[in-house]
């Protein structure tokens, strides 16, 4: 019963099928590719976000991401986990980790691991060659230099106009629009925050507080119900 889909790295795929993979030399994965990218020596701090991962009101999982630094390198690390039950019983479990290291505001790896439901899914790339190179399931890939996961944490995410699936190491097109600052409910505060809307491959509504900090995250499940991932 797959009601659920990954959340934010892992989050790339409540959208229906994707239609055709993109080649690999596919450029524009930007919408504003001639602007300076974003530097991130100052943000994210070190530190761990926890989110809870709601269906229709009923908590079924949750999402914790670790921003570690390492000289130069960023790594952000992500974890996980779901389990749908009714009457006692397990009706569907995800389960995925995934590490990111970032040199010089570029991926330069990434790897993941993923069980959703029983379908096992490995991803291991890293930057060689000026391209993000490697395999998922043991299949080649290969991916342009700028290219950024569907891990939603980037401040540049809204800038895309593709993304990549780090389950299933693939481009997903998207198209982003700007709504605006609004009020929005966090650990029983109300808080100002930046709401982007993303269509396409991805659905998804983006809540990102004013200091760029996810807040929440929320779109609808292949059975029509509603998944808010949100900060706790």
């Amino acid at each position: 019963m797959r009601i659920f889909v990954p959340v934010m790295a892992v989050l790339a795929l409540a959208a229906p099928a994707a239609l055709g993979q993109s080649t690999a030399t596919q450029a524009g994965t930007s919408a504003e590719s001639d602007g300076p990218r974003i530097e991130l020596a100052a943000f994210p701090q070190p530190g761990k976000l926890t989110y809870s991962v709601v269906r229709d009101g009923n908590q079924i999982g949750s999402q914790v991401v670790v921003f570690q630094r390492n000289g130069d390198s960023l790594i952000v690390h992500t974890t996980v986990k779901i389990e749908v039950s009714l009457l006692g019983m397990t009706l569907y479990r995800f389960a995925h980790t995934a590490e990111e290291e970032w040199k010089g505001g570029e991926l330069a790896r990434l790897t993941a691991r993923t069980d959703d439901d029983g379908d096992d899914r490995v991803v291991d790339l890293k930057l060689q060659d000026g391209k993000l190179k490697g395999t998922y399931n043991g299949q080649a890939k290969e991916f342009p230099l700028g290219i950024i996961p569907a891990s939603f944490w980037h401040p540049d995410t809204v800038k895309q106009t593709q993304l990549l699936d780090q389950v299933k190491a693939r481009y997903r097109k998207i198209s982003v629009k700007d709504m605006g600052i609004e009020k929005i409910s966090i650990r029983g505060q109300q808080i100002e925050a930046h709401r982007y809307s993303v269509t396409g491959q991805i659905k998804r509504e983006l809540w990102y507080g004013l200091d760029g900090k996810l807040e929440k995250l929320e779109f609808p499940g292949k059975d029509g119900s509603k998944i808010v991932v949100i900060l706790r």
